[in-house]
């Protein structure tokens, strides 16, 4: 009799058990014992031959209910006794007076109930009633929801747990039934589809619970661990999340992977959770590095990928985790780690005395470690810790592999000494931002990025590159750079934000060796030469993300513009035109062009001098793009009072037009009724450039 692998949650003490095809498994205990074990209701398996007669003994039996069955349900509510799915509510201070009520109730159980119960038991039950005789599989399904089903394959549970499960493993299917609700010891957290749906997710989530698990891990089968770590993480359990990561059974830890999607990263705060992480890796490798060869937590942990938490700056959640904090913790870990190591191998060589004694330490097995793909956020502050990390951990037990570079603020040395720190092999984007470089910094930069073969983008807004008149320095600086980007065969994003760039376009991207997929040159004060290039080179067909906000779009900008998307229609997704000084007449322009843009996923208008009438007019029309997701359109202009602007508060500078909020609050109204009669509930309006997350290049 082959064995299906299942796990079981009591109300008492977890434990692990083996569901059997067989009426009862091995010890004489059936699934419906399991069942009713854990509060689990019986769907009713009722034979669609036998429907009628057993509708009328059912309706019999119900009448034969005595009186005191339902004072014992009265009872139950009044305690808070429900029954869930995994297991049963009942208060404990009234425990054993519920437990002899119910024993008594079910003495009191008529002999034709027990029929009745045989009688259903003779047919296919979904959730698995005992029956005396085998069970023949029914050519129909029985009515009621999905439960346990004997043999059920992981595609009876969430998509999203597939890719973490290894094929054929057995697992619970979803249940449908009403009584499908979160235990009451279980934080009620709002889930996706998907996640509060999965009888499997749902006991995971009542296992970690009931913190400590170190006694259960040894017994836990593989599978069940990446369930474990996604209910653990999203439901806030550092500890558990410890405890798993420390005897973790397989190779790979990543962690966007296990949670799912990069939403549940964001909107779940995650900081414990990522700190408890790292510490149990860090306590993991000093277990090693004391006792190597003797570990017996059984953890195979050899790649931890933190990469694509989403960072959290401003602290909107009050335990997020930002990627500069996440940074310095991963870089404190691993000068500790290595600090340990140090001082283990010095420990080792004053035991063994002599001129051999340093090279005993030395001979010592090692730990094998671990590597940490993580993305790496660095300013002033954060320097000095994780340039000793990359320096003293590259051999150490902990290594950093960095995916994606960000330095802000940095001098042109520091830059230089962690770039050539960082593994070649990961790096995929370098982010210099808010740097006045100039062309001089650059060229001192750029040549260390060619060590990284597979650098995919390039961010460099901010660095104060300007070549609107051209200097003999200008000219070499410029070939310079165009040469060096050439050195980068798998650049496909160039963010070049805010430079100076007019009339130069053309020679600063002419030695690049692919097309461009992303590229970003918003303020750059662009002149109709070189958007005509653009619009003619290999770059156009490939564009995906197009920024060239803070142009004037009411000027000779507009046609060479108009050209330009008509090139990139087959493959634009993201277009950014904000602060374009665009209005109405300018966009009915563009219109038809933007209309031949079916790929389009995200247009940005924010800041241009548009009326409602327009902007109701592009929503009609727009309507037919089937990606588009997300439109951010500006303050409609017959929506400002006659009055002349007045100076923002707390600002010398800026200026502001006043607004009429009666009737921004109906230009509001109109464009969401119509977005309403629309039927299009996956397409967002909004005039708030801010709070929504952009089409990030490795998202497209």
């Amino acid at each position: 009799m082959e064995l299906l692998p299942g796990v079981a949650i009591a109300t008492k003490k977890p434990r692990v058990f083996f569901a059997s095809a067989a009426p009862s498994a091995p010890g004489g205990r059936g699934i419906g014992d399991w069942n009713r074990d854990w509060g689990l209701e019986p769907g009713s398996g009722i034979g669609t031959g036998d429907r009628a007669e057993l509708g009328g003994e059912t309706g019999a039996a119900s009448e034969r209910t005595s009186r005191s069955d339902r004072a014992l349900a009265n009872r139950k509510a009044e305690i808070g006794g429900s029954r869930s799915v995994i297991g049963t509510g009942i208060g404990t201070g009234n425990r054993a007076e519920l437990e002899g009520e119910t024993r008594a109730a079910s003495e009191r159980t008529s002999r034709s109930d027990r029929a009745l119960a045989n009688r259903k038991g003779g047919s296919r039950s979904l959730i698995g009633g005992r029956s005396a005789q085998p069970r023949r599989r029914s050519s129909r399904r029985g009515r009621g929801g999905r439960g346990l089903r004997a043999g059920a394959s992981v595609g009876g549970i969430s998509p999203q747990f597939r890719n973490v499960l290894p094929p054929g493993t057995a697992a619970m299917a979803p249940s449908r039934s009403r009584s499908t609700q979160i235990p009451p010891c279980v934080p009620k957290r709002q889930l996706p589809p998907g996640y509060s749906d999965s009888l499997l997710f749902l006991c995971a989530r009542r296992m970690v619970a009931q913190h400590p698990l170190p006694v259960l891990l040894p017994a836990m089968p593989a599978h069940l661990y990446p369930i474990l770590f996604q209910a653990a993480f999203l439901d806030g359990r550092p500890l558990v999340l410890r405890d798993l990561v420390a005897a973790w059974p397989f190779p790979v830890l990543n962690f966007q992977r296990l949670v799912g999607r990069r939403e549940l990263l964001r909107d779940h705060p995650c900081k414990l959770c990522v700190q408890a992480v790292i510490l149990a890796v860090v306590a993991q490798l000093r277990r090693q590095l004391e006792e190597p060869g003797h570990d017996a937590s059984g953890c195979r942990l050899r790649v931890l990928d933190v990469t694509g938490v989403p960072d959290d700056p401003a602290g909107r959640a009050p335990d997020g985790m930002s990627v500069w904090s996440g940074t310095v913790a991963l870089a404190k870990a691993c000068v500790e780690v290595s600090k340990h190591q140090r001082e283990f191998q010095r420990r080792g060589s004053k035991r063994h005395k002599g001129r051999s004694g340093a090279a005993t330490a030395a001979a010592a097995p090692q730990p094998p470690g671990v590597d940490v793909h993580a993305d790496l956020f660095v300013n002033g502050t954060s320097y000095g810790i994780l340039r000793d990390a990359l320096q003293t951990g590259s051999a150490g037990p902990l290594r950093l592999k960095c995916r994606e570079f960000q330095a802000e603020k940095l001098s042109l040395a520091g830059i230089v000494s962690l770039l050539e720190t960082l593994d070649p092999s990961c790096v995929r984007r370098v982010d210099l931002r808010f740097r006045n470089l100039g062309l001089t910094g650059l060229s001192v930069i750029l040549p260390h990025l060619s060590r990284f073969p597979e650098l995919r983008s390039l961010k460099l807004q901010y660095s104060n590159v300007d070549v609107r008149r051209p200097t003999p320095e200008s000219a070499i600086g410029i070939r310079c750079l165009a040469g060096q980007l050439g050195m980068l065969p798998s650049l496909r994003e160039l963010n070049l934000g805010s430079s100076r760039l007019s009339g130069n376009l053309r020679q600063i991207l002419c030695d690049l060796q692919a097309p461009l997929e992303s590229l970003e040159l918003a303020f750059c004060s662009l002149v109709p030469a070189d958007l005509a290039f653009l619009s003619q080179s290999f770059h156009a067909p490939a564009l995906k993300r197009l920024d060239l906000s803070g142009h004037d779009f009411s000027q000779g900008l507009l046609e060479p513009l108009r050209l330009l998307l008509e090139e990139t229609s087959a493959s634009l997704l993201h277009l950014d035109l904000m602060e374009c000084r665009m209005a109405d007449s300018h966009l009915d322009a563009l219109l038809p062009t933007l209309r031949r843009c079916s790929r389009l996923r995200f247009l940005g208008l924010y800041g241009n001098s548009l009326s409602t009438a327009a902007l109701k007019d592009l929503l009609r029309k727009t309507l037919e793009l089937p990606d588009l997701r997300l439109v951010v359109y500006p303050f409609p202009v017959d929506c400002y009072k006659p009055e002349p602007p007045r100076r923002v508060p707390g600002s010398r500078r800026i200026y502001e037009e006043p607004m009429d909020g009666e009737r921004l609050a109906a230009a509001t109204a109109e464009i969401s009724q119509l977005l309403a009669n629309s039927g299009r509930t996956d397409l967002v309006w909004t005039y708030n450039p801010y709070g929504h997350g952009t089409l990030d290049y490795f998202s497209l």
